[in-house]
């Protein structure tokens, strides 16, 4: 038997998406805003993130790291 979700389940589910989508803005804005340069690299060593001071220091546009 299938079971319909509640009401309730899907009140949290949103709220639980909102609360991670407010977390990921806070962790974006504070990493882009830091006076030191960050790149972060995947298990393979692609290079997966860079914020804005890094692209400044090595005069590269954000699309260009992100393309590697």
């Amino acid at each position: 038997m299938d079971q319909v979700p509640s009401s309730k389940t899907s009140t949290s589910g949103k709220n639980l998406n909102r609360l991670l989508h407010d977390t990921d803005s806070l962790y974006l804005s504070l990493v882009e805003n830091l006076p030191v340069s960050m790149i972060r690299k995947d298990a393979e060593g692609r290079i997966v993130f860079v914020n804005e001071r890094f692209c400044q220091e090595v005069r590269k546009s954000i699309s260009r790291w992100m393309s590697c």
